[in-house]
């Protein structure tokens, strides 16, 4: 009825054209609506799907990353980026690929080892003492760490380790042939470090041999397969990176849509409002 009446009024030339006119916009509306609709499922699940993948291609860009890092605060020293294999193997595969190398990292900026050797040493000293106190490697790995490098009596108590600093400070004077006065900042370090780490170890040589625990094989499971994802993370980089910005692309699109077909309705409601006032009957 109310089309008759347009067509009445306004003549039916005219009358077509804004029939038509508005009709294309229902239509491209309600295709627009389709569009956004399955656009939004279907990004939502494919989003899903890539961020669990995306997820371990995080991970291994992580361990890359800290992997450089070691090699550039360490190179000079010798360490490389196998010297994380030597990591592992003397925490027993117990500490995450990530973990180590953060505690490497750590160790490495506030001067701990000098070598992956004696990096690796610390390590398996570490996760003895954690285990005999009850507490996961990699916590333990962590306090000794950051105990030795912060000189924190705090920290390494936490691994049952006291020390004199002041007796330190000057038997490594003696050993030196200097006075406690003339010791350096790293000279302090140092021997603070040396009569912690010689604790540490006498302390271990009275546990006896190593024998690891259902705790600590658990602890290998999840390392490995933790391993297991970054490889996978590893070969499908390339492919993640690639998606993942095509993924980014596609939602921008939709949002883009999304607010192309608001315009549309607008246009659509000005479109009705212009034939408002010609006739009761229109109104």
């Amino acid at each position: 009825k109310i089309l008759n009446l347009i067509f009445r009024i306004k003549g039916a030339k005219k009358a077509e054209q804004e029939v038509s006119k508005v009709d294309s916009k229902l239509v491209a509306l309600g295709k627009n609506a389709v569009k956004v609709g399955a656009a939004f499922f279907a990004a939502k699940g494919v989003v899903t799907a890539f961020q669990s993948l995306s997820a371990s291609s995080l991970a291994s860009q992580q361990v890359t990353d800290l992997t450089n890092a070691m090699v550039n605060l360490g190179g000079e020293a010798g360490f490389t980026a196998e010297s994380l294999e030597k990591f592992k193997e003397a925490t027993d595969n117990t500490v995450s690929s990530a973990q180590l190398l953060q505690n490497t990292n750590t160790a490495l900026v506030l001067g701990v080892a000098q070598t992956d050797d004696q990096m690796a040493d610390l390590f398996d000293t570490a996760q003895r003492l954690g285990k005999a106190l009850g507490v996961d490697t990699q916590f333990a790995v962590e306090s000794l760490t950051t105990g030795l490098g912060r000189q924190s009596k705090l920290i390494l108590d936490n691994l049952g380790i006291t020390v004199d600093s002041t007796q330190a400070y000057k038997d490594y004077a003696k050993e030196i042939g200097v006075t406690v006065k003339n010791l350096t900042e790293q000279q302090k370090k140092t021997a603070f470090v040396n009569t912690a780490m010689r604790k540490a170890k006498e302390a271990v040589e009275l546990l006896g041999p190593e024998q690891l625990t259902l705790k600590e094989t658990n602890e290998q499971l999840t390392v490995a397969l933790n391993d297991l994802g970054l490889a996978i993370g590893k070969a499908t980089l390339p492919a993640v990176n690639f998606f993942t910005k095509g993924i980014t692309a596609a939602i921008r699109a939709v949002t883009a849509l999304t607010n192309a077909t608001q315009n549309n309705r607008r246009e659509q409601h000005e479109e009705i409002l212009s034939y408002k006032g010609l006739s009761e009957e229109i109104d």
